[in-house]
């Protein structure tokens, strides 16, 4: 079965996160908020993390890197015990000692939004362990645009939304909230946020398939319009202007724009503008600055740097 785009999300940001000491602990933290459940007897304190499979090898390094016991019990819901987990909980800040006893913080730990890197992980962490994403979709049969655009964020109390809420707005993003059967949620409905936020999560990969699903969106909706055209040429014109734009957005996401010349700035701003144009009409809108051999050659160009962007990434 194909995975999902949210599955395909989560597995880019686990295989490109590379987190430092502190950054550990606001991984960990993600995931005790997310799908822990913890048990406070005399003092004593115990911890299960039931997770989705794909969560578990990375898990199992962040654990393994702070040096912690547990016992793992295999299945369709995975689940790390953590037995005798004071000391951790209280490194996480998830729990605190109050008039002798311990018991759990409400909302999110200080040292987490004091440090800009940890507070990403926080919320990288929230998103991978509790967290969901979908895009709409073309049906390969009819050709018709399903679903919406939606990311969110299931927490387990408001304190802790609101704490997340307010982290993400450090970072210029607006995250709505709401209750849903009993839980609390941020969510995002933007798709222009969403593609920021998956680039602010590091999922550079997960941001040009939501490019690609927007551009088909709106391409598509336009083609079907044209039913004097002839399907087969719609359908390349469609397919090469995708391409194109999908490579513009990802040089002008990246800074690199500017490293072209003057004129090739003004082409991709007007292919941008224009997505449902032609060649010969692009030599029109640049006023015959460009033949339509040369507006061909500098769009395969930009095509070409964005490969170039990929391999000094990698």
């Amino acid at each position: 079965m194909k995975p999902t785009f949210c599955k395909i999300i989560k597995e880019e940001i686990i295989k490109n996160e590379k987190p430092k000491p502190c950054c550990v602990d606001a991984f960990l933290a993600a995931a005790v908020y997310s799908v822990g459940a913890i048990s406070i007897e005399n003092g004593i304190a115990t911890t299960e993390l039931r997770l989705n499979p794909q969560l578990v090898a990375f898990t199992k390094e962040l654990l393994d890197k702070k040096r912690i016991e547990y016992r793992f019990i295999d299945g369709k819901k995975p689940c790390f015990v953590l037995e005798n987990c004071e000391k951790l909980l209280r490194e996480l800040e998830v729990a605190g000692d109050y008039n002798g006893y311990m018991d759990l913080v409400e909302g999110i730990g200080e040292k987490y939004k004091n440090n800009e890197c940890c507070a990403r992980s926080l919320l990288k962490g929230l998103f991978i362990y509790g967290g969901s994403v979908k895009i709409p979709y073309i049906s390969e049969l009819d050709s018709q645009v399903k679903g919406g655009y939606h990311l969110e964020i299931v927490t387990g109390s408001l304190f802790l939304a609101l704490d997340a809420q307010e982290l993400f707005a450090e970072f210029g993003f607006d995250a709505k909230t709401r209750s849903r059967s009993g839980t609390q949620l941020l969510y995002f409905k933007s798709s222009d946020e969403i593609g920021d936020i998956l680039i602010f999560f590091g999922a550079t990969r997960g941001m040009l398939d939501l490019e690609n699903s927007r551009i088909l969106r709106s391409m598509r909706a336009n083609v079907n319009r044209q039913s004097n055209c002839v399907n087969a040429n719609i359908t390349r014109a469609v397919e090469a202007s995708q391409e194109q734009i999908i490579a513009i957005n990802c040089i002008i996401k990246a800074g690199k724009l500017n490293e072209f010349d003057e004129t090739s700035q003004k082409l991709a701003q007007t292919r941008l503008e224009n997505p449902e144009a032609t060649l010969d009409e692009l030599v029109e809108l640049m006023n015959k600055v460009l033949s339509k051999s040369a507006i061909y050659h500098r769009l395969k160009r930009i095509i070409q740097k964005v490969d170039e962007i990929d391999a000094s990434n990698t």
